[in-house]
C-alpha cells in the first residue's frame, strides 16, 4: 500500500454501499455496545454514513486497526471490559483472517462486507479459535453500467 492508502476516500460506490449497510443494519434492529474503527479516512467515512441509521455506541477510532492483522484485532477485542454487541468496521486481510479464527471457516468479506458472529460467553476475552458461529451475512450490491 502506498503512504497515501490511509488518507484515501470512500468512492461513491462505497458511500453508495455504506448507506445500503446502514439501513441494512437498521432493519436487523442492532444494539451495539461500542463500535472499533480504524483511524483512516475512508473507515470513518463509512462509520459516519452508517451511524447515520444506527446508534454505534460509544465509538473507538484506532490506529492500531490500520491494515491490522489477525493478533491486532483479538487484543483490541479482548481489551474490552465487556462482553456486549460490537461493530468493528477495518480492513482486509486482517479483518477476514479474524473472522476465519473464530468460525474455523474460510470467509474472505469483501469491500463493505458484513458478518455477525455469535459467542456463547457473556466476555470477550473467553472467545477463542473455533468459538464463534456465523448468524448472519450481508454485503450491498452496487453495479454501475458499462
Amino acid at each position: 500500500m502506498s503512504r497515501d492508502d490511509f488518507h484515501r476516500q470512500l468512492l461513491p460506490k462505497g458511500v453508495i454501499q455504506s448507506n445500503m449497510m446502514g439501513q441494512h443494519l437498521s432493519d436487523l434492529e442492532i444494539e451495539l455496545k461500542e463500535t472499533l474503527c480504524s483511524d483512516a479516512v475512508r473507515t470513518r467515512q463509512t462509520l459516519k454514513v452508517v451511524s447515520e441509521f444506527i446508534d454505534s455506541g460509544k465509538i473507538s477510532f484506532l490506529k492500531e486497526l490500520y491494515l491490522a492483522d489477525r493478533d491486532t484485532y483479538l487484543r483490541a477485542l479482548w481489551s474490552l471490559p465487556h462482553g456486549k454487541d460490537i461493530l468493528i468496521v477495518g480492513h482486509n486481510e486482517g479483518i477476514s483472517a479474524l473472522a476465519c479464527y473464530f468460525t474455523e471457516q474460510n470467509i474472505h468479506l469483501k469491500t463493505c462486507g458484513y458478518v455477525t458472529i455469535s459467542f456463547p460467553f457473556g466476555s470477550w476475552k473467553e472467545t477463542s479459535m473455533g468459538t464463534g458461529t456465523i448468524t448472519h451475512a450481508y454485503r450491498p450490491q452496487v453495479y454501475f453500467p458499462d
